[in-house]
């Protein structure tokens, strides 16, 4: 499984657990590589770092997406699956050793260009 389908099974999971609000993630973790027959222990590495990364840094990935809104948006006005996508590439950005400092300086530059552009439009 290369890192693009990686990411695609995390985004699916983190939706998956964001729609359903259960309290039990790592069950929910195991299923999900269960039903998905993935087998690949990089795959369920990566996939279960990201989750668990995203859960244990919840508040600080929320507080960064708030501080990017414009004024007059809450959280809550944010669909789920855009949370979802945001919660990942900010755990990554901030969280992942999925890049080295110079590309991730340079991605996190870019990343809020392209985040503050997306709020404005």
């Amino acid at each position: 499984m290369n890192r693009t389908e990686m990411r695609e099974n995390a985004f699916k999971l983190i939706y998956s657990l964001e729609i359903q609000k259960v309290e039990n993630v790592q069950e929910q973790i195991n299923l999900y590589f269960e039903s998905n027959n993935i087998t690949d222990e990089e795959a369920k590495k990566y996939i279960a770092n990201a989750v668990n990364g995203i859960e244990e840094h919840q508040e600080e990935i929320l507080k960064n997406i708030e501080t990017n809104l414009k004024e007059e948006w809450k959280l809550s006005r944010i669909s789920k699956m855009d949370l979802s996508v945001l919660k990942l590439a900010i755990y990554e950005i901030n969280r992942a050793q999925t890049q080295g400092k110079w590309r991730k300086r340079k991605w996190q530059r870019k990343q809020n260009r392209l985040f503050r552009r997306s709020l404005t439009a």
